[in-house]
């Protein structure tokens, strides 16, 4: 099973971009603003509702945000923000974003749900699983996972 791990997403060449984990307290003077999507979990990266400066509806447009420095940092999962800027268009946030992850000894773990009305869910669970299995014991789902972070 693979975890995802909460992160924070800065501009390249900001501050924190070179930290090796970020928390709440870095970001504590007014003048920081910490953006999330609606119905973020904040307690999982350890911040509180009033440590959001503003809400998003995606993370495509928190990303954004970050880039047009109208938000110093965005909370999201690190897989979720690597895969959309390696699925993004845009060479600007490929090169002027970093994932720092955040401080909070959390992690999630990563689920797939078939649906039940899917001809044979057993089965397309159990062919996934089994999958699953063999890029794990070859190592090649580290692989894939640190290609595409």
């Amino acid at each position: 099973m693979h975890v995802l791990h909460p992160s924070l997403i800065v501009k390249a060449g900001s501050k924190w971009a070179s930290s090796d984990k970020l928390n709440s307290d870095d970001f504590e003077q007014s003048n920081h603003t910490v953006c999330s999507n609606r119905g973020t979990n904040l307690s999982a990266y350890n911040f509180e509702d009033e440590d959001i400066s503003l809400r998003t509806n995606s993370v495509e447009h928190g990303l954004k945000l970050v880039l047009e420095g109208r938000c110093d940092a965005f909370l999201t999962l690190e897989e979720v923000a690597a895969n959309t800027i390696f699925r993004s268009d845009d060479q600007n946030q490929k090169s002027n974003l970093v994932i720092v992850p955040a401080d909070t000894g959390t992690t999630f773990d990563l689920h797939l749900m078939i649906s039940k009305a899917a001809p044979n869910p057993e089965k397309l669970l159990s062919s996934i699983n089994r999958e699953l299995m063999k890029l794990e014991k070859s190592g090649r789902i580290t692989e894939l996972w640190a290609k595409y972070r």
